[in-house]
């Protein structure tokens, strides 16, 4: 699968389960799922590794109930992408839209429906910073 938003794998499969259920799911609960449906054979401490890393990214939130925990999702996955995204955008081109778009269409020939595309995009961006 590789690495999608930045995450490994198992992190990535287990934000998709979170995503689907979209409300609080019991640690025991996501051990079943982790063991049946992914076949990763986890025992409780590393599926708790796991859980406490993500939380630790800002990827899940936890509450306990009694001595039961649960945990959910801290980002839906449109915010995940516009993190990644970001950080991505930061990183490799200083945060520049221009540095990205000349980087990607460098050596490329954009057919005239890919320019008005692209020209539809910025205009939209440029009425959204005059708002």
């Amino acid at each position: 699968m590789g690495n999608s938003f930045g995450l490994t794998e198992a992190e990535y499969l287990l934000m998709r389960y979170f995503w689907s259920k979209n409300d609080e799911i019991p640690f025991s609960e996501i051990l079943v799922y982790c063991n049946e449906n992914l076949k990763l054979n986890w025992a409780k401490t590393t599926l708790h590794t796991y859980l406490s890393r993500m939380i630790e990214k800002g990827l899940l939130t936890s509450s306990r109930n009694g001595y039961k925990r649960s945990y959910r999702a801290a980002l839906d996955e449109a915010a995940l992408a516009h993190r990644y995204s970001t950080d991505f955008m930061s990183k490799a081109f200083d945060s520049s839209l221009k540095n990205m778009l000349m980087a990607l269409t460098y050596q490329t020939k954009l057919s005239s429906d890919e320019v008005e595309e692209l020209k539809q995009i910025l205009d939209a961006c440029a009425e959204k910073q005059e708002e």
